[in-house]
């Protein structure tokens, strides 16, 4: 039997820049909760902080978030954001203990 795996994954948009990631963002989870093996994916940013969104993410397996990791519509999402971004995307793939 396969563990659920939990990922958390913060991008921190540029000042100001927050707002330009929210349409490929909200067209990305649409797409991801489509997916096999995707039990929850959703985005959040907190109201003082617009520049920042989190993305928290539960899987059946390692394998589903493998097959999610190259499907066109995160490809797409990383692209569109990537110019926004004041850092790395921070990726905590998790599992429960």
């Amino acid at each position: 039997m396969t563990q659920p795996v939990r990922v958390v994954a913060t991008l921190r948009c540029k000042p100001g820049l927050g707002g330009e990631a929210l349409a490929p963002m909200r067209a990305c989870v649409a797409e991801t909760r489509k997916e096999p093996g995707c039990i929850e994916y959703a985005a959040y940013r907190a109201p003082e902080n617009a520049d920042r969104i989190v993305v928290v993410e539960l899987w059946e397996s390692r394998d589903a978030l493998a097959t999610h990791n190259r499907t066109p519509h995160l490809k797409a999402l990383v692209e569109a954001v990537s110019p926004l971004a004041a850092a790395p995307l921070e990726v905590l793939v998790m599992e429960e203990i």
